[in-house]
């Protein structure tokens, strides 16, 4: 009776950590993930609307275009990093090694997008896929 009961508090402690882990950790960063695919995908068609409004570059159109397209790729800066700091503290918090491994190679994915901006786009169907291994850790 005593060994059942160990067993079942240990295994409820498991899953209540790994309940934690998923309110604190992976739904922010699932959060932080789906509004850089739509900020990149913005940032794509705002391009494609630029080349269009490129037949005159002096158009108010194509400045205000040059002008949303800067302030969306600052916001996007901005949740990058803060998507590497949740993935930093989910690092520090995880107590499963295949976790840590797996946030570990997310946050080097993030760093690396960080630094290369201008090819955004094809890297975050990098992240989406890292980001899904982790999400099938638990």
């Amino acid at each position: 009776m005593l060994v059942l009961s160990i067993g079942t508090y240990k295994g409820l402690s498991s899953i209540g950590s790994e309940i934690e882990e998923i309110a604190e950790f992976q739904v922010p960063l699932n959060k932080a993930i789906t509004e850089l695919e739509q900020d990149i995908l913005k940032e794509e068609i705002l391009t494609y609307e630029l080349i269009i409004a490129s037949k005159d570059v002096h158009s108010q159109e194509f400045k205000g275009l040059e002008a949303k397209i800067e302030k969306l790729e600052h916001q996007t800066d901005a949740k990058i990093i803060e998507a590497e700091k949740l993935v930093e503290e989910a690092i520090a918090h995880s107590h499963d090694a295949k976790a840590k491994a797996t946030y570990a190679e997310f946050a080097k994915a993030l760093k690396y997008s960080n630094m290369n901006k201008h090819n955004l786009k094809n890297h975050s169907k990098r992240l989406k896929i890292i980001w899904n291994r982790v999400i099938c850790l638990i």
